[in-house]
């Protein structure tokens, strides 16, 4: 069977919007679907009335988060539609204030620096979807500043670089916290991003109740993933599944193959 628990639509960072992905996932024959974009669920109702009832929709959405000085991001769930999630939409709004500040921020940096941006076009493309970096990266692209976004980010936007400003994110702790307080499970994603800090905290998330490990990440190889499952047994944590797609014209695509034991395990974590 074809499930995908991971993937982003136009509302934050992909390129495809809700509806065509929900077209994807029903001409994949996909089954378990759940779109997951950065600090905002308001792609979820277009998604799931797209979708038709061709497929199970699980509530999703990836929470930009901190360990300290180390980014997190969270992967949360609630296959329960019905549920009120109103505590973590309040968390998710100041999430994009956040991110809209800093954006602010950085267009001031960059023109210090000699480079500026059209700041009206990302003010009208922050009315329909969450921005971040990737949008301001497109906009210096536009600008002529660079040829790449790969050079984008590794002459002025990447972390510790000329034009990155550090953002005010919540804390991993907090926001599992938030998302169980409505009756949602939580997941650490791509956890490969984490480092070599990725033992700690896995292992404290884990100890403070982290529900789940990205162990079957789209760009995985078979090592990496045996290597993630052994850590997710090692704290007691579900594996979840995703191909994290954001460009439907790229390499990768969605839906990944799981057994039927799989989504029998997968049912009973988000019900318990």
């Amino acid at each position: 069977m074809q499930i995908d628990l991971h993937f982003h639509s136009t509302v934050s960072d992909g390129s495809s919007s809700p509806q065509d992905l929900a077209k994807l996932c029903v001409e994949g024959n996909i089954k378990i679907v759940s779109l997951t974009d950065h600090d905002t669920i308001d792609g979820t109702s277009p998604f799931y009335e797209a979708i038709g009832g061709a497929a199970q929709v699980i509530r999703g959405v990836e929470i930009s988060c901190s360990y300290g000085k180390q980014t997190v991001h969270l992967l949360a769930y609630d296959a329960n539609l019905l549920r009120s999630w109103g505590r973590v939409e309040k968390m998710l709004v100041r999430q994009r204030q956040l991110r809209a500040k800093r954006a602010e921020l950085i267009c001031d940096r960059l023109e210090e620096l000699g480079k500026p941006v059209d700041r009206m076009a990302l003010r009208e493309k922050s009315k329909q979807k969450v921005i971040g970096r990737p949008d301001i990266a497109m906009a210096m692209l536009n600008a002529g500043y660079c040829r790449t976004r790969r050079e984008v980010f590794e002459k002025y936007l990447g972390d510790g670089k000329p034009a990155d400003i550090p953002i005010e994110r919540l804390s991993v702790f907090d926001a599992i916290d938030c998302v169980h307080s409505c009756g949602g499970k939580t997941s650490i994603a791509h956890p490969h991003q984490l480092r070599d800090l990725g033992g700690p905290i896995i292992k404290e998330c884990a100890d403070k109740g982290l529900d789940g490990l990205e162990v079957n990440y789209g760009p995985y190889s078979r090592s990496e993933k045996d290597r993630w499952l052994k850590v997710a047994v090692e704290h007691g944590l579900f594996p979840t599944t995703g191909s994290d797609l954001h460009d439907t014209a790229g390499k990768h695509s969605l839906g990944m193959e799981v057994t039927e034991e799989y989504v029998d395990g997968l049912g009973q974590w988000l019900a318990d």
